[in-house]
């Protein structure tokens, strides 16, 4: 095996290492989402519920009575 032949395993090597970091990173990226993507659903339930009792014509009441 020359020079040249070791140093093409070497680059092709380096590259494949690269590679196999990148999905790595593309995997944590894709399970961050998911959590990301559960959060946000989650506070948008939350938000609908709310939007629900501020709306609601009794809470409205209330309010207008704790003003006096």
């Amino acid at each position: 095996m020359g020079v040249f032949e070791m140093i093409a395993v070497v680059v092709v090597a380096g590259i494949a290492y690269d590679m196999y970091k990148l999905k790595i990173k593309s995997d944590q990226q894709k399970s961050n989402n998911t959590e990301l993507e559960q959060q946000i659903a989650q506070l948008n339930r939350r938000i609908e519920t709310l939007e629900k009792i501020v709306t609601d014509s009794s809470y409205q009441l209330n309010s207008e009575f704790n003003k006096l």
